[in-house]
């Protein structure tokens, strides 16, 4: 009876790798001999060694998808950042995803936060349109809505406001 037990325990491990592994079955090569060619120990020792497999495989296409998602995600904000109207629930909406997930995802793969990350991107331009152009048109330029709050972005990133930063690159 328990040796039956055993039996069909092992038939359902085999089946759940399957399942879970899908049409992927070349990841099972060499780790499932035909069934009942060897002792019950053996068998529960290849399916812990599949089990490890299909978790290992699992957590690099986990790995895989998001490194590719954020990639997709920053090349987007690439060419969106200028445009005032960019948040974290319109990129989380363009992609499908939650605002929550996609705050720790772009934490998580950049080390930086989303809004910080879009602020310094601007700030970065802003500081190469200094002296091109009126500050107000460059607050315009770079998605901000009033100049103040552009200001304000500037003296967090670089410690001083755009007309100082201007006086002193000017030279």
């Amino acid at each position: 009876m328990l040796f039956r037990s055993c039996r069909q325990l092992l038939n359902e491990l085999y089946c759940t790798a399957f399942s879970v592994i899908e049409s992927d079955a070349s990841q099972l090569s060499g780790l499932i001999s035909p069934p009942f060619e060897k002792n019950i120990e053996d068998e529960f020792e290849d399916i812990i060694t599949l089990f490890e497999k299909i978790c290992s495989e699992t957590l690099e296409r986990r790995s895989r998808y998001k490194s590719e998602l954020i990639s997709k995600i920053i090349a987007y904000i690439e060419t969106e950042f200028k445009n005032e109207s960019i948040s974290l629930t319109s990129v989380a909406e363009c992609f499908g995803l939650s605002e929550t997930y996609l705050s720790h995802l772009f934490k998580d793969e950049t080390g930086d936060n989303f809004s910080k990350y879009i602020e310094r991107k601007r700030i970065k331009l802003a500081c190469s349109l200094i002296g091109k152009m009126q500050i107000k048109d460059i607050a315009q330029e770079i998605g901000y809505a009033n100049v103040m709050t552009f200001s304000r972005a500037f003296r967090r990133v670089n410690g001083c406001n755009p007309s100082d930063y201007a006086k002193s690159h000017s030279a």
